[in-house]
């Protein structure tokens, strides 16, 4: 029954009849559709079934809820590239509805408060300012040298292995050769790469938990 259901899709019934609102990116609607599909499946597992219009905003503010907690977080992270969470959706004939959480009005909050103190600051709970990238030495245009065994890098670090590449930086294992010592260095491709990479390290400072090593 399970596996039947695995392969099976309830979307059906949504058709025409849900909506999602204009902040979703593709990969909200994505993520959402698949929860209401999952939702609708559970309760509603035979496609002969009729799912009321109030069911089916029940599913879809579940979705709405669980979705908006991760853009929450994200938006934590970097509010320029992840803000749109006023998350809606209209059933039928209804007005449109945004969906709030706890997360929605604390992190509104927060960031008002975090914008009057120091709105061109990247400052973290101990107050120490991240630094800025100097545009005289960085481009959000411009892409980063790739770097090959043997090259050195800013006349002091030698090439030795390419640990890894991500979206936005690449890692290397270098000697560093005034030190004569081992190091990872990580450059990024751009500036907006160590822009975002600067916002995260600033929000990852100001988690204080047992769980969580500093």
């Amino acid at each position: 029954m399970l596996s039947q259901l695995r392969r099976a899709s309830r979307l059906d019934v949504a058709q025409g009849r849900l909506e999602w609102g204009s902040q979703l990116s593709g990969r909200d609607r994505k993520a959402v559709n698949n929860t209401v599909n999952g939702l609708l499946k559970l309760l509603w597992p035979d496609p002969e079934m009729e799912v009321p219009d109030d069911e089916l905003a029940w599913a879809a503010e579940l979705a709405l809820e669980l979705r908006r907690r991760v853009k929450e977080q994200q938006a934590f992270i970097g509010a320029a590239e992840f803000g749109k969470v006023d998350l809606s959706y209209r059933v039928g004939d209804r007005p449109d509805k945004v969906v709030y959480c706890d997360e929605s009005v604390k992190h509104r909050l927060r960031m008002e408060s975090e914008s009057a103190a120091a709105p061109d600051r990247d400052e973290t709970a101990d107050g120490e300012v991240l630094p800025a990238p100097d545009p005289k030495d960085v481009s959000s245009r411009i892409p980063a040298r790739d770097y090959g065994i043997g090259d050195r890098i800013g006349g002091r670090f030698e090439v030795e292995e390419v640990l890894g590449s991500g979206g936005f930086s690449k890692v290397y294992r270098v000697l560093d050769t005034v030190e004569g010592e081992q190091r990872a260095l990580k450059l990024f491709d751009t500036a907006a790469g160590y822009d975002a990479v600067r916002r995260e390290i600033s929000a990852l400072r100001k988690v204080h938990h047992p769980t969580s090593s500093r």
